[in-house]
């Protein structure tokens, strides 16, 4: 179901979680128009997921404070108690219930290559793990809470935050969150420092999928366009991808990789005539295949005479 359809689904879920969706849905068109298109998953009779959202399984009636006590009840990992979506922010509800433990899981999707670092807090105590990849199986506990915070209280001890991790802008990458509660205050949130310097805290569901999400090789959308730029200027290309297929983007010029050219859309410039009808073209991958997109032709003007 396409970003369009999806809202034609207005009658059945009008209410404050569908405004909360659509909020989501409007984040990602802004920030990533060409990766993420949303699409909206329906994952059971009664329950729906989207891109820009991260599953919740909640189990009930289990006392002690340690995530082990969640991990041990025989209920847990395949029969929570209840299931919701979240759809604003990789957070919890604050303060709702006693005795209980949760999960959140989904896959994140970041938005630039570099070194990532997270930070995890909960009352009581709480896991956070992250996969190379899209498969649990890979994933590791990479930060923890031993006792418990403050809501948002992503500094009381040492061990909430993780090692910087090296992740590829627009690949998909499991996670979860484990948090269990005993008596008192409940709270669980997590956080990142992006390698571009901005501290989101708690991230923003934008870089969030639903657990369930089916991912494929990569499929394009929207193929890259010929354009015409005047020498000295800047020629922008751009690919558009299916969101369902987070892919790695490596763009080419004339069959070469360009460096440092890794999202959907391209900025390259200063031109030169020497790039004068020269093909674009970009190469995406993930775990599930790879394609090339067509390649774009750039036609290069000469500066006018009364610009020199």
């Amino acid at each position: 179901m396409t970003f369009t359809n999806a809202f034609a689904f207005g009658g059945l879920l009008a209410n404050s979680a569908f405004s909360n969706l659509k909020k989501a849905f409007l984040r990602i068109a802004t920030i990533q128009p060409a990766l993420f298109i949303t699409t909206l998953l329906f994952l059971g009779a009664t329950q729906n997921a989207c891109a820009g959202s991260i599953l919740r399984e909640v189990w009930t009636g289990i006392s002690g404070t340690a995530v082990s006590d969640l991990t041990s009840d025989p209920r847990y990992p395949n029969q929570p108690s209840s299931t919701n979506y979240l759809t604003s922010l990789f957070e919890a509800p604050t303060d709702v219930d006693e005795n209980y433990g949760q999960r959140l899981r989904g896959y994140i999707i970041p938005p630039v290559t570099g070194n990532y670092t997270f930070w995890i807090a909960a009352d009581d105590g709480a896991q956070l793990w992250l996969s190379t990849d899209e498969d649990p199986a890979n994933a590791v506990q990479i930060s923890y809470v031993g006792g418990w915070t403050s809501s948002r209280e992503w500094t009381k001890e040492a061990n909430q935050q993780s090692a910087p991790i090296p992740l590829q802008a627009n690949r998909a990458y499991y996670v979860h969150a484990l948090q269990k509660e005993g008596g008192g205050g409940d709270n669980l949130a997590v956080r990142w420092l992006r390698p571009d310097g901005l501290d989101e805290g708690p991230i923003p569901a934008t870089y969030l999928l639903p657990w369930g999400t089916a991912f494929s090789a990569p499929k394009i959308t929207q193929q890259p366009a010929n354009t015409t730029a005047v020498e000295g200027q800047t020629a922008t290309f751009t690919v558009g991808i299916d969101p369902l297929t987070p892919s790695s983007v490596q763009w080419q010029k004339g069959g070469v990789n360009i460096p440092g050219a890794t999202t959907a859309t391209l900025n390259y410039g200063p031109v030169t005539m020497g790039d004068n009808q020269l093909g674009f073209s970009a190469f995406l991958s993930n775990a599930k295949g790879s394609t090339n997109s067509q390649a774009a032709t750039l036609t290069v003007t000469p500066i006018p005479p009364n610009r020199l």
